[in-house]
């Protein structure tokens, strides 16, 4: 792999071990909700699903974005 690695890795990394930190905590959550209420729950799960997908989609127009910038000579 070349440099630009060392650029994807920056933001990927951090994102990834959030979301790997947060898992446990987030499962708990979800899954005392399902049985508490099926509906909300299965919002709970939505949103969340919704927020990261958003927030990783952007990061990743971002990213491609800068990498385009910085690596176009290379191409």
């Amino acid at each position: 792999m070349g440099d630009m690695r060392h650029d994807v890795e920056k933001i990927w990394n951090p994102i990834q071990q959030e979301l790997f930190d947060n898992q446990k905590n987030f499962e708990k959550q979800a899954v005392q909700m399902l049985q508490q209420d099926p509906a909300k729950g299965r919002a709970f799960l939505t949103g969340y699903t919704g927020q990261w997908g958003n927030y990783v989609v952007n990061k990743a127009w971002k990213l491609g974005d800068y990498l385009w910038t910085k690596y176009d000579e290379k191409f």
